[in-house]
């Protein structure tokens, strides 16, 4: 009878697992003597209900601010200012968002790639399995809570690309960099406006890829590819 290998028949568990897309769970080390682990329950999905009067509350303020101003404007005849403004928020909050969110998704997926494994036995795992919510989806949830803030921070700026795009030149030029003046009211707020951006999505992109390579929770050695990783965000 042939001896069986229990290092290769790990390496094969965790193989045909990651095949299947599952979690690995390690195997009872109690020689059987152990009772079986029972599957976790998976909460009730009722909680997502709660979000609706969340919503409700948080945008109440904003629908009865805009139903008071498109009768103001309407009543002026004004109502392409009124759109103008609507249109330049709005396409600053889909551009913050959007960006944002595919910014913070392509570096989670580039640390599990070069780190599969770096939050097994860690709390975000344990959270994962006491929750019953996966960890990409756990992920994907704070991805888009932060998202939706930056994308509410960047349409509050509104006033100042409209500016930029309707901006013309004043005629007197600065004597040290030989610019017209136009820039520092026009351009240059919107360059420090995109800076400000730039800093806090890589602020946290860079503890998105410490937390999902288990850096610090289990040691703090790491992949070459984590490495590069973190220096190229922190240029």
């Amino acid at each position: 009878m042939r001896n069986s290998d229990p290092f290769a028949d790990l390496i094969r568990s965790i193989e045909e697992n990651l095949q299947r897309g599952e979690e690995w769970v390690p195997p009872d080390d109690g020689g059987g003597g152990g009772e079986p682990r029972q599957p976790m329950s998976r909460p009730s999905r009722w909680w997502w209900l709660l979000i609706i009067p969340f919503l409700f509350l948080l945008l109440f303020n904003t629908i009865i601010g805009f139903l008071t101003d498109w009768s103001w404007y309407g009543s002026l005849g004004l109502d392409s200012i009124l759109w103008t403004r609507i249109a330049a928020s709005l396409g600053l909050f889909v551009a913050g968002f959007v960006l944002t969110w595919i910014f913070l998704f392509v570096n989670y997926w580039i640390a599990r790639r070069v780190e599969p494994f770096g939050l097994v036995s860690t709390p975000v795992e344990q959270v994962s399995d006491a929750t019953g919510i996966r960890v990409p989806v756990i992920a994907i949830v704070i991805f888009t809570l932060f998202s939706f803030i930056m994308g509410l921070n960047v349409a509050a700026e509104w006033p100042q690309l409209l500016l930029f795009l309707n901006q013309s030149n004043f005629g007197v030029m600065d004597p040290v960099f030989n610019r017209d003046a136009s820039f520092y009211i026009f351009t240059l707020p919107i360059l420090e406006i995109v800076r400000g951006w730039l800093q806090a999505v890589i602020t946290v992109s860079l503890i998105t890829v410490v937390v999902v390579s288990g850096i610090g929770w289990r040691g703090w050695r790491m992949r070459t590819g984590t490495l590069v990783h973190l220096g190229v965000l922190g240029a």
